[in-house]
């Protein structure tokens, strides 16, 4: 195994535990409206899930089922805000359309997964003594724009949408852009600041992930 392939698969039979396990959950959870909470790994392990790489988190799981949901007037099947929280574990919430069960699960997996290894990034980011301590809070910036073009932020969603396009077997700039026009649609990004944040992470993953694959118009 090539070293190149090794630090770009790094982390992927983590992020694939947690998000199996995710959507196990998810499944189990399935039939009327309502709320859960579940606690991940569900064992009494106080460490959580951990890395080889010598941290371990637990993912705060919160599922949400609604009767109708709808942005701008267009239906919405699911919606997923994942963050580190206050305590350095992870929170996922999952607000999810019942007339959309279980047909959305496939698109649930793989955000699933590009959110997790997204937030896995950060841990590396906190935690080893060659990356940076004095990076600002990325959940204090005021636009979506300036989070995503904070350095950490352009890092960890390029090893958050390669695991993507990893998984669901697209191109990495599509699943670029097609992450970046949700934001639009919601009003969170501009079409000129969705093009600089793509550019911005092709850039990182040129020099980074040199095992990524493009579309033609790359």
């Amino acid at each position: 195994m090539s070293k190149d392939l090794f630090l770009e698969g790094r982390y992927d039979s983590l992020t694939r535990k947690v998000a199996t396990d995710i959507m196990s959950v998810i499944r189990e959870t399935q039939g009327g409206l309502g709320s859960d909470f579940i606690v991940l790994p569900d064992n009494d392990d106080d460490f959580g899930y951990e890395s080889n790489a010598g941290f371990s988190f637990k993912v705060y799981l919160l599922i949400d089922r609604v009767e109708y949901m709808e942005i701008k007037g267009k239906k919405q099947d699911f919606l997923i805000n994942t963050f580190i929280d206050d305590e350095d574990q992870i929170t996922m919430e999952i607000m999810i359309s019942e007339e959309f069960e279980p047909y959305c699960y496939d698109r649930m997996f793989y955000k699933i997964n590009e959110d997790i290894r997204h937030e896995i990034e950060h841990y590396t980011q906190t935690i080893f003594d060659d990356r940076s301590k004095s990076l600002q809070n990325t959940a204090d910036y005021e636009t979506t724009f300036e989070h995503h073009m904070d350095p950490s932020e352009i890092e960890a969603l390029a090893h958050g949408y390669y695991r993507r396009s990893k998984v669901e077997k697209l191109p990495f700039d599509v699943i670029i852009r097609n992450d970046l026009n949700t934001e639009i649609d919601l009003g969170n990004l501009t079409k000129r600041e969705s093009d600089i944040i793509t550019q911005a992470v092709i850039s990182f993953a040129k020099k980074n992930l040199p095992k990524a694959i493009y579309s033609d118009n790359i």
